[in-house]
């Protein structure tokens, strides 16, 4: 497995390449998955605790 990969979740996304934008601001890191079949955007946000 390359240096930086994953292994996915789900089975039917083996061997696959998800590709996410994300976003680092301070304590903060916010990614962006695909959009889902409505069109919204899901973002998730993680936030590094003191």
């Amino acid at each position: 497995m390359p240096s930086g990969s994953v292994t996915a979740s789900f089975p039917n996304r083996e061997g696959t390449v998800q590709r996410r934008s994300f976003e680092l601001q301070g304590d903060g890191l916010r990614y962006r998955v695909p959009a889902r079949p409505d069109g919204g955007i899901p973002m998730s946000v993680r936030r590094r605790m003191p």
